[in-house]
């Protein structure tokens, strides 16, 4: 998954900067573009990032997305099994483009407020343990919208 979103991220990068950008560039302009609650990377995270050894969290995910303007079905093609285990009988995990029920929960999503992505978060863990990264888990525990867990 994380060599997949390396192999995304450089191509959509090689189209924006017309080359791939040093992580140092990656690191600077990601940061001039990250809002509010985004956490600053590092260019050793943008090094890691675009070597395939690590993910970026959804958040940081998100400003990748709105920064290089790539359509919603990156994700799927960045992080194809969403943390979940390949099942190689049924096809769970493989990557496939996003349909259209998928889509529509996706932007529901993004156009929710937090309240609504903490609440979503809480139901697809709910259904899928696991599937949500653990910083994110963290951020909902200490939301006052959550209730006491």
């Amino acid at each position: 998954m994380k060599e997949q979103f390396a192999k995304t991220l450089s191509r959509h990068l090689l189209d924006y900067y017309g080359r791939i950008p040093s992580a140092s560039v990656l690191a600077r302009d990601f940061n001039l573009r990250a809002a509010g609650g985004v956490a600053h990377i590092s260019p050793e995270t943008a090094r890691r990032w675009i070597r395939g050894l690590s993910m970026p969290e959804m958040e940081k995910l998100q400003v990748i997305v709105d920064w290089l303007h790539l359509e919603v079905g990156f994700l799927a093609n960045a992080a194809p099994s969403l943390g979940r285990p390949k099942d190689s009988t049924s096809g769970v995990g493989q990557s496939r483009p996003l349909n259209p029920v998928e889509l529509a929960l996706l932007q529901a999503f993004r156009e929710t407020d937090s309240r609504g992505k903490r609440m979503l978060l809480t139901i697809a863990e709910t259904l899928i343990p696991g599937m949500i990264p653990p910083s994110a888990l963290q951020a909902r525990e200490k939301d006052p919208f959550m209730g006491d867990r």
